[in-house]
């Protein structure tokens, strides 16, 4: 299968994209553009709206009736959120999430908030150091409401798996409620 690939080139700061930017990336490129990278902000920052922009993100009341209908359109996006956890887009998003500016943890959080939707999701988030990247970024970012607000969401997403709710307080989840 091939995939685009995204080559980047750092010369003097400035970021050169080959054969198609970050923002036409599928989810693998991005991925590894992110893992090849993890320190330069603009990959990361580019890199996590990328990645949202690929997530399914049906809100509010619409999302509660594909839910509760439970039919195709539910299967089809939890098909999608467990195909970019398979593509290793929960690694680094929560790499993100954990070394990256607020701005750019708050949208790493809002991936894995909808990532967090499918129960196949669940453990994998936790196993790779989701929740503590959660509440390291609300600790670390504590003024900012925006990342405390996507936190929050996440964290409550994840906390439908029991295993994840103990997690959630051992590692101070509430304390940074």
């Amino acid at each position: 299968m091939a995939h685009a690939r995204v080559n980047v080139c750092i010369t003097g700061g400035v970021r050169q994209a080959q054969e198609g930017a970050i923002a036409s990336a599928g989810a693998r490129a991005v991925v590894e553009a992110m893992r090849e990278h993890p320190a330069h902000a603009a990959i990361q920052r580019e890199g996590c709206a990328r990645l949202l922009d690929l997530t399914p993100s049906v809100e509010g009341a619409e999302y509660q009736r594909i839910r509760r209908e439970n039919g195709g359109a539910w299967a089809e996006m939890d098909r999608k959120y467990r195909e970019l956890a398979s593509a290793g887009v929960i690694d680094v998003v929560c790499q993100a999430i954990s070394t990256q500016p607020a701005e750019v943890a708050a949208t790493g959080c809002r991936v894995l908030t909808f990532l967090a939707r499918s129960d196949a999701n669940l453990g994998l988030i936790a196993r790779v150091g989701g929740i503590e990247a959660l509440v390291t970024a609300m600790q670390g970012h504590a003024t900012d409401p925006g990342l405390q607000q996507q936190a929050c969401r996440s964290l409550y997403n994840l906390a439908a798996d029991d295993e994840n709710k103990n997690l959630i307080a051992r590692v101070g989840g509430i304390e940074a409620l």
